[in-house]
């Protein structure tokens, strides 16, 4: 659903929504959760460009691991902010074992 959501924002969408960052980086997830980078990036046209590439190429199957994503967007001690795009309720297992959960 990631891919589909990204799909019909667009890059425009990316663009705009990211503009204003001084960083960014980006977590798909399914049944595995995967960066497109190791850390955050500074924003520019060409990590944009990189970003959409990548998005474009992604593809949905699995089940919904929003636990893994989250662990990987807040490994980044820099992060500050999550936009979680989801099709669904978490299912795998870690995710809705609310001792995981430190809120």
């Amino acid at each position: 659903m990631t891919t589909q959501i990204a799909i019909f924002c667009g890059f425009p969408c990316l663009q705009e929504q990211l503009r204003h960052k001084m960083k960014f980086n980006l977590v798909a997830f399914n049944s595995k959760a995967q960066v497109w980078q190791n850390r955050l990036v500074d924003v520019s046209e060409t990590s944009l460009e990189g970003a959409w590439r990548w998005i474009t190429g992604l593809s949905c199957w699995g089940s919904t691991n929003t636990y893994g994503a989250l662990q990987h967007a807040l490994a980044d001690p820099g992060t500050q902010a999550i936009y979680l795009l989801t099709d669904g309720r978490p299912d795998q297992v870690q995710a809705m074992n609310a001792k995981w959960w430190k809120l």
